[in-house]
């Protein structure tokens, strides 16, 4: 049934219109590229804005984490501008680092959402002792640690 619906998608009228014109690799670099902008906007508040050191960074690795999949989406439009098929890819594995890139988009998009479940709980331990935390030190071994962690979790399990 899977390789009929897709003989059937690949004749398709709009599937030839988009394998023929490259609007949707276009639109996809279009859009990254302007995504781009608040990430860089971020990166700078948080450098300048008096923020403790411990949300900094977690809002750093996160805005990067994001990068790296806009980045990463952007690196498959342009896989998709040079397809020799078409701009529209037959399949996963066409050309064979496509399927790689995807599995570092996963990996980039579970560790930014990663990031962003610990910039929740840091937020939940600034509210409940604001005093303690205010006048605590930058938990650099702490979080340098997690990001690792993070990083060889999602690469191991994306894999």
């Amino acid at each position: 049934p899977l390789v009929t619906i897709m003989t059937t998608m690949f004749n398709t009228t709009l599937f030839t219109y988009f394998n023929q014109y490259p609007i949707i690799p276009i639109t996809i670099i279009s859009f990254n590229i302007f995504s781009f902008i608040p990430l860089l906007s971020l990166l700078f508040i948080c450098q300048i804005a008096p923020l403790h050191s411990n949300c900094r960074y977690i809002l750093c690795m996160w805005a990067l984490g994001y990068s790296l999949m806009y980045f990463l989406n952007f690196s498959i439009a342009i896989l998709d501008l040079k397809n020799e098929s078409g701009f529209m890819p037959l399949s996963m594995n066409e050309p064979a680092i496509r399927l790689k890139i995807y599995e570092l988009h996963i990996m980039s998009t579970e560790f930014s959402a990663c990031f962003e479940i610990v910039l929740s709980t840091e937020r939940i331990i600034a509210i409940i002792r604001p005093r303690r935390y205010h006048f605590s030190g930058f938990a650099f071994k702490s979080l340098f640690a997690l990001t690792i962690f993070l990083v060889r979790y999602h690469y191991f399990f994306s894999f």
